[in-house]
């Protein structure tokens, strides 16, 4: 079986959500807009990241590709974030997605909560690193996605350019995957508002 990493379970829990709000589950219908929206935002900061490992596959040489490899790593890739507007986004939607996980375990009348205890501790964690703004949020792309974490630690110990590509490669894949189902969920979503 695949490591799934935390976007993974992410996706797996919306799924999970998007199944307790066409159940009526009360606590969960009240935030299906804000549930559709985090799915569009990771969505985006996915094709942020694949820029960048687009343009590692584009490159001719190893300090051109290690000059973009940088860019992946936690601080310059959490100020693409912020240039991009998404610093008080995350944080807002780290809040409001909180109270769901919050507001299920209080079971809200005699409703249980969808999720199981450890899939809200992921999704507690998820908003904690929400919370943190961008630069928690570029910290996972280097600690979840595999791929990129070995691009942005090992790239020194690396001379093979046609590898580093390979790597590349490989994360650009995940995360075209995980944005193929983050858009599916949100477009489920907002479908649900219509209703």
């Amino acid at each position: 079986m695949p490591y799934l990493n935390l976007f993974d379970e992410i996706s797996s829990i919306g799924e999970k959500f998007l199944k307790s709000t066409d159940r009526g589950h009360k606590a969960l219908k009240n935030y299906t807009w804000q549930l559709g929206s985090i799915n569009e935002l990771i969505k985006h900061t996915h094709s942020l990241v694949i820029e960048k490992l687009e343009a590692i596959e584009g490159t001719e040489n190893m300090p051109e590709a290690q000059q973009v490899i940088d860019s992946l790593s936690g601080g310059p890739l959490s100020d693409s974030f912020r240039i991009n507007g998404l610093c008080d986004i995350f944080v807002g939607f780290g809040v409001s997605l909180r109270k769901i996980v919050e507001s299920a375990s209080e079971n809200n009348g005699d409703e249980a909560s969808p999720l199981s205890a450890e899939e809200q501790n992921h999704w507690v964690y998820f908003c904690d690193a929400l919370e943190e703004r961008e630069q928690e949020v570029a910290y996972l792309y280097s600690n979840e996605i595999q791929e990129i974490g070995d691009l942005v630690w090992n790239t020194q110990n690396i001379n093979d350019l046609e590898e580093v590509k390979e790597r590349a490669r490989r994360a650009k894949h995940i995360l075209t995957d995980q944005m193929a189902d983050f858009d599916s969920l949100s477009k489920k979503f907002h479908k649900q508002l219509g209703r």
